[in-house]
């Protein structure tokens, strides 16, 4: 299959032990979005996202809440999984290795909840209770969306549904990084989806020539433009930036400026991998309850996230 036109990292997607399984259909990245209008009112400028650390982040949504009306805070919670990916992948590990296991050991782990503890303490993020409500709330209600929160992580992809929800021009910005250096901040593409043939198809010559048109043809990616993300193949979605709504041709620029700041492919998630990322937030949400301490968190996670992959 060519993939010639594929950033590596988007190519390696699809391989298991150096095997290819399948080829990405579309791509996306972590991303910081951010509410210009609340951001201005508060009288905080936000540091360049390409130079950002993460205490730069915390300093700055801290210093949001502090000058804004009450009920509006700085960023929401930053307790998922794909920021507490590019963290660990930034300590040089990652949240799950190559061979199916978790990449990351107990002292990794009480980095991160000491990390949630601070945003906690510097209240740049809301109460548990708060956080807790957002998470089970639909994304038109989620805190980016009803105006009140400066700032938030998502899936590139969901600026479009975002900006309607939220009636704002949000604006798309870089994770932080530990050095202040984008190209050090382990940035990754996402898979939205996967093309895959069965290997006992009848027709395998036609099978790969079929996959081949979806993801190298223009003639497919006008069709499909961003329904499933934005086209893995550059050439593809330099083709199509053009006939995208302003929201995914914003999203399809990030994506092509960050292409040199791309650390190496994350691993295909092994089974189990869902109870894991449960197990990691809700540990979480425990420092940010002021339950349990960050040290505390950790073991106790590090055992049921362990368990949840025998």
């Amino acid at each position: 299959m060519d993939q010639s036109k594929f950033e590596k990292a988007a190519a390696d997607a699809g391989t298991v032990e150096g095997k290819q399984y399948a080829v990405t259909a579309s791509i996306n990245a972590q991303v910081v979005l951010a509410n210009p209008a609340l951001v201005a009112a508060s009288g905080v400028n936000i540091p360049d996202d390409s130079t950002w650390t993460w205490e730069d982040y915390n300093r700055t949504a801290a210093a949001i809440t502090d000058t804004s009306a009450g009920g509006v805070y700085g960023s929401g919670a930053v307790t998922g999984d794909a920021a507490a990916n590019l963290w660990l992948r930034q300590h040089g590990k990652t949240l799950f290795a190559a061979d199916g296991k978790l990449g990351f050991d107990e002292n990794d782990l009480k980095g991160w909840y000491g990390y949630q503890a601070e945003m906690r303490d510097s209240k740049g993020v809301p109460p548990a209770s708060v956080t807790t409500e957002d998470a089970t709330a639909s994304i038109d209600q989620q805190g980016l969306s009803t105006n009140r929160y400066a700032m938030a992580w998502y899936w590139s992809n969901q600026l479009g549904a975002l900006r309607k929800a939220s009636g704002q021009e949000l604006e798309i910005l870089r994770p932080p990084s530990i050095d202040g250096a984008a190209a050090d901040a382990q940035q990754y593409y996402k898979s939205s989806q996967f093309w895959s043939a069965s290997s006992r198809t009848k027709h395998p010559a036609e099978a790969q020539k079929f996959v081949d048109f979806l993801v190298n043809s223009t003639r497919a990616g006008d069709t499909g433009l961003a329904d499933r993300g934005i086209p893995a193949n550059s050439a593809v979605r330099a083709a199509v930036t053009s006939k995208l709504s302003p929201a995914d041709a914003a999203t399809a620029k990030f994506i092509d400026d960050i292409a040199d700041e791309l650390g190496g492919a994350v691993p295909v998630p092994p089974a189990g991998s869902s109870a894991v990322v449960e197990v990691l937030t809700r540990y979480a949400l425990e420092v940010h309850f002021s339950r349990m301490s960050p040290a505390d968190a950790a073991k106790k996670a590090l055992d049921e996230a362990k368990s949840a992959l025998l």
